[in-house]
Formats: C-alpha cells, structure tokens, sequence
C-alpha cells in the first residue's frame, strides 16, 4: 500500500475527518489508568475529552437513603480519627466462638 496516494495525504492533513465514521468509547478507570489511556491516545493523534466523576457533586439522584449515606460518612470520618477496633484472634474468639 503506498501512503504516498492522494487519499492518504488528504486524510494525513485531517481534511477527511469530518468524513470519517466516529465512535464513542466510555472508559471508567482510577486516575492512574486515565492518565495512561489519555497518554496513549495522544500518542496516536486521537481526539477525545475526559470528564473527572465526583461522586460527592454528581447531581443525579442517589439510590442510596441519604440519612444512611450520612451514617457511612460519620464513621468514615470517625474511622479515620483512630476510632476502630483491631481484629485480633481474641476477638474473633469473643465473637464466634473457639471454634478451629
């Protein structure tokens, strides 16, 4: 195939582009894998936008009960003070039994 053809010159300048079949890929993936995926799409000169999701702001309605949302936040916050409880083998025991 020679690249030297017309054609291929014509779409190397991104003339063709509006002529060309487009599709729409989403990809949810931790910030590390994002900046990998953006790094290899540039790479190869493809265009795209990225969209960060933050649970806190998305304005679509939770299906969770917002009272036990706020539950799970206190003691997220608590958990992070220092206010847990180690699991050890004593309390295993304490809990279920000595059971082996």
């Amino acid at each position: 195939m020679d690249f030297n053809q017309p054609f291929f010159k014509f779409y190397k300048t991104k003339k063709l582009t509006k002529f060309v079949d487009m599709e729409t890929i989403v990809i949810q993936t931790d910030i590390k894998k994002a900046k990998a995926i953006k790094h290899f799409l540039e790479a190869f000169d493809v265009s795209f936008s990225s969209e960060a999701s933050d649970k806190s702001t998305n304005s679509e309605k939770s299906p969770y009960n917002p009272e036990f949302v706020k539950k799970i936040r206190e003691r997220q916050k608590s958990a992070r003070e220092g206010n847990v409880v180690e699991y050890t083998e004593e309390l295993r025991k304490e809990l279920f039994g000595d059971k082996d």
